[in-house]
C-alpha cells in the first residue's frame, strides 16, 4: 500500500525523514518495501493569473490572454475553450522545460501562431503529469501565489508498505501516523480535521437505517448532502489520490477514496434520488438474483448475501461494491454517504464468492475502527462542501446494534521481562502502552489493567501487549539467549526413519518436495480411487478446503493446473503426506508417498533430443526406490483403477500384498480440470514399508569367476505378465542361474493379434569355479522346460 509522506506530515507540527521512518517502521512490523521520489514532470513551470483575454484575428479557436507571471505581462496564444479573465493557471514560459511520458524533454520556446507571438503556453492537466484528458488548461486555486514555482507541490516521496493480517489498524495515513507518533514520542496534531457546516433540512428529507442483521452490521451511518455540484477534484485531492496510485474519478467518489486512505473507513456515495422511499435496509438476500455492479459487470447475488437494499431492489453488496444503479453520476444533485462497521468474516467470505476483491473488503476483512464512523461521515461531509458548496443535513443517520466499549486486558510486567529476556521498569512498560494510546487504568506490583483502543482488533491476549512492548522496544535491543533443551536416548520412530531414507533417494531421481494442503474440495475428492468414506471439516472458509483428501493425487493436479497456466509444464514432484478416510464410527489416517510426473524428463539442450515422461520412468523410480531400501522380491502386476488409463496402469505387491499404485492419469480426469499434458502418478502406502525395510543387508563376495548367458525367445498371449514368468523361473531351485531379465518385446500382426514375442536373458556362474558350456546348456535346458510345463495353460510355444 502507497502512502504519502507529505501527507503524512499534515499530523505532525515538526518534519518527517522518510529515511527514518523507513527504519523505524520496518523494525516495529511494518516493512517499508520501497521508497520512491515523486518529482513534476516540468521544469520552470509557474502559477500565472489571466489579466484579459482577446479574440485572435485569423482563428476562431485561438484567443491572445495576456498573462501576469508575478514580475511581468506575457502575451500567450491559447486554445483552450475555458481561458478566461482572473483564471490562475500554470504557465510554462519561453526556456521552460516539458517532460513527455517516454521522459524526453520538450524546451519551450518563443511561437508563432497564426502571425500572433506567443511567449509560452497555457499548461493542462494531462501535461502537468495528471492521469487524465482535458479539454482545457488546468484551473489552479485562486489562493496560489502568482508567480511562485509549482514544482514543490508535485514533489513528494511514496513509502510502500506490507501489511500482514494483523496490521488493520495501520492501513490509512492515520494509522501509519499513530505508529510514527509512539516510535518518535510526539502527539498527533490534528488541526487540519474541521467539523462541517450544516444545513437545515425538513423532516421529510431524512433517510431511514433499519438492520436486519446486528451481528453481521453492528453499526450503519449515513448523511444526506443536498445540491451537490458533481464534477473534477481540485487539485490537492488529485495530485493526493494519484501519489497514491488511485485515479481520480469526480469529486464526490474522491472524497470517499480519500476517507478510506486518510481514516482507514471505507465509504461510499449513493445517488439520494436513486433510492427509492428513502430507506436503506441492511439484510440476508432470500434469494439468487443479479445485480450490476459499478465495474459495469453483472453479479449474481448468492442467497445468503449480505446486501444493501432500498424499499425495492438492492442497492450494494456490503462492504465490497456498490451498484449502478445507485451511482453517483454527472447528472446528480443529492448523495446519501454511507459508513458502517461489518463482521469481517462475512465481508471476507461474500468477497470470495464473487470474487470480487477490492480496497474497501481489503480494510473490512482485517477489521476497521467502529468509532470512525460518524467522524468519517462529518470528515467527508466536510470536504465536499468546501468542494461544491453543497447542503449538509444537521445530523448523521446512524443505527447501532450496541454501544461501543472498551476491551479491558491485563498484562504483567514480569511475565513481559520473562517472554521477552529483558529488564524493562514497570514505568518503562507503561510508557509504552500510553504512548500506543492504551489507557492504563490501573496498576498493581506486577498486574496493569489496560483499555484497549476500538480500532486495536488485533489485541485479544496477554501475549498480543507483549508482542506490542517487543515491538516499540526494539526488537534489535533484545537480544537473543541460548535456550536450554534436552533431548531423549531413545531411536526416532519408524515412520520418522524411513522417511529420512526416502527424501535423498527421491531427491537423487530428480523430484522435488512439494506440501500440500490436507484439505480439498468434494468435487476434487469424488476423483479419486477409493470406497472410503471422507470425512469433511465441521467448520471452513471454503468448499475448495472442506474435506480432508482420501488421497494425494487432487492436490498435485491442481498444482500441475496452476503452473500450466503460468507456461511451467516440467514438473517432477513428490511428496510424503497422509490421507484420511472414516471406517465404520472410526477415523483413520494413512502416511503415502505420491510422485508425479508431467512434460520433459530433463531441461531442454539443443544437443540432446526431448525426452517426455512415460510409464517406465515412473515405473522405474519405484523399483530403484525399492532396490534401495532392500525390499524384495516385488512384482508389478496388472491393474484395473478407474483414476489411470486403462492400459498404462499397475500395481506393485510384495508378499501378495499391494503397496502402491502407478500409472498414467486418465485423460477424462485431467480434461474436466484442464490439464493439456500427460500426466504420470504413483501412490505407495508407508506402513507396509517398514517391517519390509528393516531387513538386514547382506554382503556377498564378489565371485572371480565368468558368467555365462543364454536368452530365450518365445511366442505367448498377450495377456501373460512378464513379472509372473519371471517370478516362477526364480521359483526353480538351481545354483547356477544368478540373474534373469527382459531383453526384448516383440508384436506384430503376424504372429497373431493377441500374441507377443518375449526374449529373456538367463545368466549362469558358478561361484567356486569356471562354469562349462556343457554344464550351462543341461542347466538352461532344464530350467526352460520346466517353466514350459508349468506355465502350459498360458500357451507358451517356444521357437
Amino acid at each position: 500500500m502507497q502512502f504519502s509522506l507529505k501527507w503524512l506530515q499534515d499530523f505532525f507540527a515538526g518534519s518527517l525523514s522518510s529515511s527514518t521512518l523507513e527504519e523505524k517502521l520496518t523494525k516495529t512490523g511494518l516493512e517499508v518495501d520501497s521508497i520512491t521520489k515523486r518529482g513534476p514532470s516540468f521544469e520552470g513551470v509557474v502559477v500565472a493569473l489571466v489579466k484579459e483575454t482577446l479574440p485572435h484575428p485569423d482563428a476562431d479557436r485561438l484567443c491572445i490572454a495576456t498573462v501576469f507571471n508575478g514580475k511581468e505581462d506575457l502575451q500567450i496564444v491559447c486554445g483552450a475553450k475555458n481561458c478566461r479573465k482572473n483564471l490562475v493557471v500554470a504557465l510554462a514560459p519561453v526556456g521552460s522545460v516539458l517532460f513527455d511520458p517516454s521522459g524526453k524533454k520538450h524546451k519551450m520556446k518563443l511561437g508563432t501562431l497564426r502571425g500572433v507571438e506567443s511567449f509560452g503556453m497555457l499548461l493542462s492537466p494531462e501535461e502537468l503529469g495528471f492521469d487524465e484528458k482535458s479539454e482545457g488548461i488546468i484551473e489552479l486555486p485562486d489562493d496560489f501565489e502568482i508567480g511562485s514555482p509549482l514544482e514543490p507541490l508535485f514533489e513528494d516521496e511514496i513509502l510502500e508498505i506490507s501489511f500482514t493480517p494483523n496490521l488493520g489498524h495501520a492501513m490509512s495515513h492515520l494509522g501509519i501516523a499513530r505508529e510514527v507518533a509512539c516510535l518518535l514520542e510526539t502527539t498527533i496534531d490534528l488541526k487540519n480535521f474541521k467539523k462541517a457546516k450544516l444545513s437545515s433540512f425538513k423532516t421529510e428529507d431524512s433517510f431511514k437505517v433499519s438492520i436486519e442483521e446486528k451481528k453481521d452490521c453492528p453499526i450503519y451511518g449515513c448523511r444526506l448532502i443536498k445540491n451537490v455540484k458533481v464534477g473534477p477534484s481540485p487539485l490537492w485531492l488529485k495530485m493526493r489520490l494519484e501519489a497514491c496510485g488511485i485515479k481520480s474519478i469526480n469529486n464526490v467518489v474522491d472524497i470517499t477514496n480519500y476517507i478510506l486512505l486518510e481514516l482507514g473507513q471505507p465509504m461510499h456515495a449513493f445517488d439520494a434520488d436513486q433510492i427509492v422511499g428513502s430507506k436503506i435496509k441492511v439484510h440476508r438476500s432470500q434469494k439468487e438474483h443479479s445485480l450490476i455492479t459499478l465495474d459495469k459487470v453483472e453479479r449474481k447475488i448468492p442467497k445468503g448475501s449480505l446486501i444493501i437494499s432500498d424499499e425495492e431492489k438492492p442497492i450494494a453488496f456490503a462492504g465490497v461494491m456498490g451498484a449502478e444503479n445507485s451511482q453517483v453520476s454527472k447528472m446528480t444533485q443529492n448523495i446519501l454517504l454511507e459508513a458502517a462497521h461489518f463482521n469481517p468474516k462475512v465481508i471476507r467470505k461474500m468477497s470470495k464468492d464473487l470474487a470480487l476483491y477490492t480496497d474497501a473488503s481489503k480494510h473490512f476483512e482485517r477489521g476497521v475502527d467502529p468509532s470512525l464512523v460518524s467522524f468519517a461521515l462529518d470528515r467527508a461531509a466536510d470536504l465536499i462542501a468546501q468542494s461544491s458548496d453543497a447542503e449538509i443535513s444537521p445530523q448523521n443517520f446512524i443505527t447501532s446494534s450496541h454501544s461501543l466499549k472498551l476491551k479491558k486486558q491485563s498484562c504483567r510486567p514480569s511475565q513481559v521481562n520473562r517472554l521477552l529476556g529483558t529488564k524493562l521498569s514497570h514505568k518503562e512498560i507503561k510508557d509504552i502502552f500510553e504512548r500506543l494510546e492504551f489507557k492504563v487504568n490501573q496498576t498493581d506490583d506486577d498486574i496493569m489493567e489496560l483499555e484497549v483502543p476500538l480500532y486495536r482488533n488485533d489485541i485479544h491476549l496477554e501475549v498480543d501487549l507483549i508482542e506490542e512492548v517487543a515491538r516499540v522496544y526494539g526488537l534489535d535491543k533484545i537480544h537473543t539467549q541460548k535456550a536450554p533443551y534436552s533431548f531423549s536416548e531413545l531411536e526416532d520412530g519408524p515412520h520418522y526413519q524411513l522417511e529420512q531414507k526416502l527424501h535423498p533417494l527421491l531427491q537423487q531421481e530428480g523430484l522435488q518436495e512439494i506440501i500440500s494442503c490436507d484439505l480439498v474440495s468434494p468435487e476434487m475428492n469424488a476423483l479419486q480411487e477409493g470406497s472410503q468414506v471422507e470425512i469433511s471439516a465441521l467448520s471452513y472458509v471454503s468448499k475448495e478446503q472442506s474435506v480432508l483428501r482420501t488421497s494425494i493425487l487432487a492436490n498435485h493436479l491442481l498444482i500441475l493446473k496452476h503452473n500450466q497456466d503460468h507456461q511451467n509444464g516440467n514438473m517432477h514432484l513428490y511428496e510424503i503426506g497422509k490421507t484420511y478416510f472414516k471406517k465404520g464410527d472410526c477415523f483413520e489416517e494413512e502416511e503415502r508417498l505420491a510422485i508425479t510426473l508431467m512434460g520433459r524428463k530433463a531441461p531442454y539442450h539443443w544437443e540432446s533430443k526431448e525426452d517426455e515422461f512415460d510409464f517406465f520412468h515412473v515405473k522405474g523410480m519405484l523399483e530403484n526406490l525399492l532396490d534401495a531400501l532392500n525390499i524384495s522380491p516385488y512384482l508389478f502386476n496388472k491393474s484395473a483403477h478407474r483414476i489411470y488409463h486403462p492400459g498404462i496402469q499397475a500395481k506393485v505387491k510384495v508378499e501378495d500384498k499391494c503397496i502402491a499404485t502407478l500409472g498414467e492419469i486418465h485423460p477424462s480426469i485431467l480434461r474436466k480440470i484442464g490439464i493439456k499434458q500427460i500426466v504420470f502418478f504413483a501412490e505407495i502406502l508407508l506402513s507396509p514399508l517398514i517391517p519390509l525395510s528393516q531387513k538386514p543387508l547382506e554382503l556377498k563376495p564378489i565371485t572371480p569367476f565368468p558368467a555365462s548367458e543364454r536368452d530365450w525367445t518365445f511366442t505367448c498371449s498377450d495377456e501373460l505378465e512378464i513379472g509372473h514368468l519371471i517370478k516362477a523361473i526364480k521359483s526353480i531351485p538351481s545354483r547356477l542361474l544368478k540373474d534373469i531379465f527382459l531383453l526384448d518385446l516383440y508384436q506384430s500382426e503376424k504372429i497373431g493379434v493377441d500374441k507377443k514375442n518375449v526374449t529373456l536373458r538367463f545368466v549362469y556362474r558358478n561361484d567356486k569355479k569356471t562354469i562349462s558350456f556343457e554344464a550351462v546348456e543341461i542347466e538352461h535346458a532344464r530350467i526352460t522346460s520346466d517353466v514350459q510345463e508349468k506355465m502350459k495353460q498360458l500357451i507358451i510355444q517356444p521357437s
